[in-house]
């Protein structure tokens, strides 16, 4: 490990399980700290902003500060800014920290709460549903109070030719009781009946590693890139041409890498045996 100068972690699998650490990391954190390591946190979970992610980590045992996670909560609002300009209102599925982060960069945001009520209990009562034109892009990340209504203004919109953004691809998120529905799974149900493809803006799409590397002029060849996800994490860094430490505490299992043609730099079966090379 003393090749390297940053490390950028992947969290859900990673660092954390739902609210609880994954044995070792917040030590193994805290030594890399203590070395006078860069240390970066890079999640695809949209569901807070910088500052909760920072406040996760702080109460963890783990002292972050917010410049340090770049989530994509924070990501997709650089990315519309960069790309799409013109864009200024927004149909949010996501979370409160999603919406604020949005809100910091200027953007006006709608929810589903935001919107008139209509009752839906039959399928001829979803010519009711009026959509606002004057919304540029429709956005879409974990939402806990996504549902029908949602979805439908959402395809609406969409196939009106709106812009369609992604936080991520990622289907699930694990937890100590299983697998349970994330980001991406939201998408594929707009995604089949909008008959749309999304922008994908989270992991393993470069943007935020080009966000990592730009803030703090960061030198590739000394990053190591640590996830839990094969598709996504060791994905985001093969591409980026950055080392890569696949650790086994989430998603990925090591038989997974058959069904893959790169391979991580490293495996460990956690954060904590990082230094056990």
């Amino acid at each position: 490990m003393e090749k390297y100068d940053a490390f950028l972690f992947d969290c859900d699998g990673v660092i954390w399980r739902g609210n609880d650490p994954v044995p070792g990391s917040i030590e193994t954190l805290n030594l890399l700290k203590s070395q006078g390591k860069k240390i970066f946190f890079i999640t695809n979970n949209s569901s807070k902003t910088r500052t909760e992610f920072s406040q996760k980590l702080s109460d963890l045992g783990f002292q972050a500060n917010p410049n340090q996670l770049y989530s994509t909560s924070m990501a997709v609002p650089k990315y519309l800014k960069k790309h799409y300009p013109e864009v200024s209102k927004l149909f949010l599925i996501g979370m409160e920290g999603f919406k604020e982060e949005l809100q910091k960069e200027g953007f006006q945001v709608v929810k589903e709460s935001d919107l008139p009520k209509v009752r839906l209990s039959c399928f001829s009562e979803l010519q009711n549903i009026e959509v606002d034109s004057s919304i540029d892009a429709v956005v879409t990340g974990s939402d806990m109070q996504f549902n029908y209504l949602s979805g439908c203004y959402a395809c609406g919109l969409i196939q009106m030719g709106k812009k369609f953004l992604a936080a991520c691809t990622d289907s699930y998120f694990v937890l100590k009781n299983g697998n349970m529905p994330g980001s991406g799974a939201i998408l594929a149900f707009l995604e089949a009946a909008s008959e749309q493809k999304a922008e994908v803006v989270g992991k393993p799409n470069s943007f935020m590693i080009d966000l990592v590397v730009e803030d703090w002029e960061l030198d590739k060849s000394r990053c190591l890139m640590v996830g839990d996800r094969i598709d996504t994490d060791i994905l985001f860094g093969t591409k980026a041409g950055i080392d890569t430490a696949l650790v086994l505490t989430g998603a990925s299992k090591e038989e997974d890498l058959q069904m893959f043609d790169f391979k991580p730099t490293y495996i460990y079966e956690s954060v904590a045996k990082l230094f056990s090379s």
